[in-house]
Order: structure tokens, then sequence, then C-alpha cells
């Protein structure tokens, strides 16, 4: 559990990745971009991070397309870091299918949030999840340093710094 969505991009961040890494990130582009782009300074490169569902388009990536992107990954031999926060708001034809589904292939790393999906802003409460077939978190030490990060990023969510701001301007004026 996080504090919110932020805070478990942060921790996949801080936790999975080495110093100086690279994460290649989703953007709109031309195709003609792409190739050149894809296979340019990999060498230290930790993860390909995608949305899906995207925001703020609502555009969600086929089963196949996640499909070829795990083997894309695997080849590259980075993990999968999958924002799923909208994963609630899918509108259109197209079925929302997790990156998870796919981590027999490769790591994934899913992250997600009840704030947006649920209606329920400020209450700050996300998720990290690692789905590792192969046990490659665990032989890296990955519990014990998102245990870590927790320890010393402990954030309160939005509500409870309204609550006790609440109470101090009260109590004050009473």
């Amino acid at each position: 559990m996080t504090v919110g969505c932020k805070q478990a991009i942060e921790l996949a961040v801080d936790t999975l990745a080495k110093p100086n890494a690279n994460i290649l990130l989703p953007k709109p582009g031309y195709p003609s971009n792409l190739i050149r782009s894809i296979f340019k300074h990999l060498e230290n490169t930790f993860a390909i991070f995608i949305i899906n569902p995207h925001n703020p388009n609502g555009n969600t990536y086929s089963e196949a397309h996640l499909k070829q992107l795990a083997v894309l990954a695997r080849e590259l031999g980075v993990m999968v870091v999958s924002d799923e926060v909208f994963r609630w708001s899918v509108f259109g034809s197209n079925p929302f299918v997790p990156m998870g589904k796919f981590s027999s292939i490769v790591p994934v790393v899913t992250l997600g949030s009840i704030s947006k999906g649920w209606s329920v802003p400020g209450w700050r409460t996300g998720w990290i999840a690692l789905h590792d077939l192969d046990g490659v978190f665990k032989s890296k030490n990955v519990l014990a340093a998102i245990k870590q990060f927790l320890d010393l990023n402990s954030k309160p969510p939005t509500v409870i710094q309204v609550r006790d701001f609440l109470i101090r301007t009260l109590s004050v004026t009473l």
C-alpha cells in the first residue's frame, strides 16, 4: 500500500532503478522515429513504463500489443512498469487488459489507486504489485528495498492533513 499512485511511482523508480538509469516512456510520435529512438542509449535502461488506460484520452492497449511489449522488454532485458490507475474508467469497445497477464514473459510491476476509479480523491490510497513468476525481484532484494523506502518516505494522506489542519484551526478560534 502506498500514499496514492504518485508514491507508488516514486517507489518503483527509487527501488528498482540503478543510479542514472533510463526509463523508456511512451509518447505520441511518428512511426519513422520510433525504431531510431527505441535502440538508442539503452545500456542503463531498467524498465519500459506504460500508462494503460492512458490519461487523458482513455486509450487502452490491445492484448496483442501488450504481449508484443512484454516480448520486447524480455529481449531488452528490462521489466515493464504499468500505471493502471484508470483501469475502471474505460470507455468504448477496447477492453482493459492488465499487464500482469504477461508476467510469464517478463517481470511486471503494476501501479494503482482507488482515487480515480472509485471517486474518492484525497483518500490517497495506492499500491504497487509485483508480478514475477521467475523470482527476479526476490533475487534482487526488491521487497527489502520497498520496505526500507516506505519506512523512510511515509507521507500522510491529504485527508489526514486536512483533518489535522481543521482541528488546529478550530481549536485556536474556539
